[in-house]
């Protein structure tokens, strides 16, 4: 088996070492089984400790031959990374979507301005706020096909206009009847 082993006098360059044998050649000592690397002291002020992927994360570093206090310090230093990159994509999500509901032809354009009120109004009046924030938080409240959604459940529910008659004339209903007649 070959692996990747950094030189101690450069520490950029890498050579390729056969397993078992140091850099001069001579046969090394068979390395031991690596400690199960521990989860429990790996809080983080302001992060919850997600257990899947710490276990995920252990299992990895114990693989790689890390230390208990090299896993530490490098979960430590990953999981507010991983938080903020997860942030700024979610916030590409969000920005792409408004970008195609804002190119849509049904509800962009000209239209978007109405098409987001009426959207808004109808969310806020039929989710529920525990929904409403899960929506929120997973960047879906955003997607072009929900604002459409609710946009269109908005339109048929919103008051119906009153559309008003032309006045009427002012000729008598009579003449208008008896048109031939000269009594009228």
């Amino acid at each position: 088996k070959l692996y990747c082993k950094e030189s101690i006098q450069n520490s950029a360059s890498a050579t390729l070492v056969q397993s078992g044998e140091d850099e001069e050649g001579s046969e090394g000592d068979e390395t031991s089984e690596p400690a199960e690397l521990s989860i429990d002291n790996l809080e983080i002020e302001g992060f919850d400790v997600d257990q899947p992927t710490a276990e995920a994360f252990a299992k990895l570093a114990k693989e790689a031959g890390v230390s208990q206090e090299g896993f530490e310090k490098l979960y430590k230093g990953m999981m507010p990374y991983m938080a903020q990159r997860q942030a700024e994509q979610l916030n590409e999500l969000r920005a792409s979507f408004l970008e195609d509901c804002r190119n849509d032809p049904e509800i962009g354009g000209a239209k978007w301005k109405q098409s987001l009120s009426s959207a808004r109004q109808a969310f806020k009046k039929f989710v529920n706020p525990d929904t409403q924030m899960i929506l929120q938080a997973s960047g879906l409240d955003c997607h072009p096909g929900l604002i459409k959604c609710f946009a269109t459940i908005q339109q048929l529910i919103s008051n119906d206009a009153v559309v008003r008659g032309t006045t009427a004339s002012k000729r008598d209903p009579a003449k208008a009847f008896f048109n031939n007649s000269n009594m009228n």
